[in-house]
């Protein structure tokens, strides 16, 4: 039992950091006055773009649990990585509301989703006597992410624009859940 202890509190620094870039899909927020000054789009219009990342948010927590199953969190998380690259770079080529709603709306929420899904549920099997603190600290991950990274976004915003932002975000992500692809596994039975 003693050499399982590095590797479980590894998998736990890997699945919170990565939690924390999830969290991510709540700084939505930032993006909105950018665009909103560029298209003249109304709040109204923008404020769809984050229902919709929730709904798929949702509907991507559900197909990892079915994924999973056939395949393995390796899987999941490529397609996690695909999803979100593809999902934040192509935001960047946005030139009507219709885009941003299916490539940050559908393709981010449901990476987030998956992404989400497949780190809890593969962490937590590492931690059989400690779900319960285990599940909240990720979760703190998650929600945290937002507070300790939206600054780096907004430097990032100010520095570059929007455009720019979706695209450093997108590889960012897409190199992180990528590597992170092979560094998650679960315990061996």
């Amino acid at each position: 039992m003693a050499s399982r202890q590095p590797h479980r509190v590894l998998y736990f620094v890997v699945a919170f950091v990565l939690l924390m870039f999830f969290g991510l899909i709540y700084a939505w927020s930032l993006f909105v006055d950018p665009l909103e000054a560029e298209f003249g789009w109304d709040r109204s219009a923008t404020s769809v773009v984050f229902t919709l990342s929730i709904i798929t948010f949702c509907i991507g927590m559900l197909a990892a649990g079915a994924l999973e199953e056939r395949t393995s969190p390796k899987v999941v998380m490529l397609i996690t990585a695909a999803c979100l690259g593809v999902g934040l770079a192509a935001s960047a080529a946005t030139e009507s509301i219709l885009f941003i709603y299916g490539t940050y709306g559908v393709l981010v929420g449901i990476g987030v989703g998956l992404g989400t899904d497949v780190v809890m549920s593969t962490t937590l099997k590492w931690f059989p006597d400690k779900q319960g603190l285990i599940s909240g600290a990720m979760l703190m991950g998650f929600g945290g992410g937002t507070l300790v990274l939206s600054p780096l976004v907004t430097g990032l915003l100010e520095a570059s624009g929007w455009r720019a932002t979706f695209v450093v975000l997108g590889i960012a992500f897409a190199v992180l859940v990528g590597a992170a692809a092979f560094v998650l596994k679960l315990p061996s039975q």
